[in-house]
């Protein structure tokens, strides 16, 4: 399994510098078509670490055949509460998409802290996200 992380503050700036770290790190493994979906459910969940959390943050991409996983450290052990869907509230809404988007997710809990992943299967994946499929 090939595993590469970035760590980063809990500031402003840290969604767009995960999309980015992730975007150089998909492109070094020849996995950059799946840039789009990964890099917005890791900024969803790096938003979340920003907004609630407030600790530092570690980006993990780890690749292995057909799966590719993101993982989101954070030092909170506040628990995750998906909100339902409320079309009259403009946030709330990243694990939903998630759970849509991502082919697994979870929660791994630590005495100091949790990690939040995601998981997209590369060999559905391009129907599935690109619409190649007829």
């Amino acid at each position: 399994m090939e595993s590469i992380e970035f760590s980063l503050e809990a500031e402003a700036s840290a969604p767009g510098a995960a999309r980015r770290f992730l975007r150089r790190a998909l492109a070094t493994q020849n996995l950059d078509g799946f840039g789009d979906v990964s890099e917005l459910l890791t900024t969803e969940l790096v938003t979340n670490v920003v907004l609630h959390a407030r600790s530092p943050i570690t980006v993990r991409l780890l690749t292995s055949g057909d799966r590719l996983r993101v993982e989101v450290d954070d030092a909170s052990n506040k628990a995750l509460v998906p909100q339902p869907a409320d079309p009259e509230r403009p946030s709330g809404k990243g694990l939903l998409l998630v759970d849509k988007l991502a082919s697994d997710w979870g929660v791994d809990t630590r005495a100091d802290g949790k990690t939040v992943w995601f998981e997209i299967d590369t060999s559905t994946a391009t129907d599935e996200i690109h619409g190649d499929s007829p």
